[in-house]
């Protein structure tokens, strides 16, 4: 990526120098005017003045050139870094199927939003995205995933993605970036189906039981 600004800024200076060069002939042309040619300095000024629009033109298009090369570049490293990362060792937990502790991590949309310890991921901010500080072991309570501590460059790919924006390729046939899968759970919920869990029930005396026959005569 440094090599396309390097290539760029080095068009821009050659461009620029050429520009320099032709604003020096259109204000040489002054003189000419002083000495009784004006046609001379409304060539050479015009000459010169076409040449810096063109130098602007060209920067401008290496710039987004050089820009467009920049987001190549940031889907070929989530792609080839980041996502097997996110699908092998957190999307069984954190996924369309199950979402411990209400976090999804297969989308960008869904990390931002985070779960029941609140955002995962802060965009270009390391220290403050749970993310990071979970794949770090840092907090004890909070290390992921649990069954063991990735690789360190594997660490070091999803820190340096953070902090380069969490940039995240817009799925296919959408315009938001990273938006897979159901609707996200943005605010913590109580169901039917949790309220039936037995730990949440009320408490009631159950009926006694009739005993006959032998078990009646037991102590208890």
């Amino acid at each position: 990526m440094r090599s396309h600004w390097c290539a760029v800024a080095g068009w821009g200076g050659a461009l620029a120098g050429a520009a320099v060069r032709f604003l020096a002939a259109g204000w040489s042309g002054v003189g000419a005017a002083a000495r009784g040619k004006p046609h001379g300095f409304r060539y050479s000024f015009r000459q010169g003045f076409r040449y810096s629009l063109l130098v602007v033109g060209v920067l401008l298009g290496g710039a987004g050139f050089a820009a467009a090369e920049e987001d190549a570049e940031s889907v070929r490293f989530f792609e080839n870094k980041v996502r097997p990362v996110l699908v092998e060792h957190c999307q069984g937990c954190h996924g369309a199927e199950k979402q411990k502790g209400g976090l999804r991590v297969d989308s960008l949309a869904a990390l931002t939003a985070g779960g029941d310890s609140g955002p995962s991921l802060e965009p270009g901010d390391v220290e403050n995205s749970l993310l990071v500080t979970a794949i770090r072991y840092e907090d004890a309570g909070l290390q992921m995933p649990p069954k063991g501590k990735l690789a360190e460059t594997q660490i070091a790919d999803l820190t340096r993605w953070v902090k380069l924006g969490a940039k995240w390729p817009a799925s296919p046939g959408t315009d938001a970036p990273g938006t897979t899968g159901p609707a996200i759970r943005k605010v913590f919920e109580i169901t039917d189906a949790d309220r039936n869990y037995w730990a949440y029930r009320p408490v009631v005396r159950p009926p006694v039981p009739v005993v006959t026959g032998d078990g009646a005569a037991h102590p208890i």
